[in-house]
């Protein structure tokens, strides 16, 4: 097979919430250099992926510091606040962990999960 070239950024928005876009080939190779670091940037058509936790790929189009008003709002909340702390809250799992089992004590049996009526009361399960 074809050796592909793999670079993940993390993306985060004027909440505090981060998410991990996952750029391949091309894309990937020119990341730094194309994107840079701290600056806005749009992406068109990313697949939303929910394998531990949610992530994004593939984008088909970087805009690095777009000409939209968002921008310089965006621009300010990171020299003002964003820079200065910690992600409030991140979306996706670190180090490509998906998949990856809660601790013994956090997990349930099939007596509990019956019990509690989980999975029934959502789409998604629990």
């Amino acid at each position: 097979g074809k050796e592909m070239h793999k670079a993940d950024l993390t993306l985060i928005d004027d909440t505090g919430v981060q998410v991990r876009l996952t750029l391949w080939d091309t894309q990937a190779m020119n990341a730094q250099r194309d994107i840079g670091v701290h600056k806005p940037v749009a992406f068109r058509r990313v697949k939303v992926g929910d394998y531990g936790g949610v992530s994004l790929s593939g984008a088909q189009g970087t805009f690095v510091e777009p000409k939209i008003p968002e921008t310089e709002a965006l621009q300010e909340w990171w020299s003002t606040q964003g820079s200065r702390g910690p992600p409030v809250k991140s979306l996706s799992s670190q180090g490509g962990s998906g998949g990856k089992m809660d601790a013994f004590a956090d997990r349930k049996t099939i007596g509990d999960i019956k019990g509690q009526n989980m999975g029934y009361q959502n789409e998604k399960g629990d």
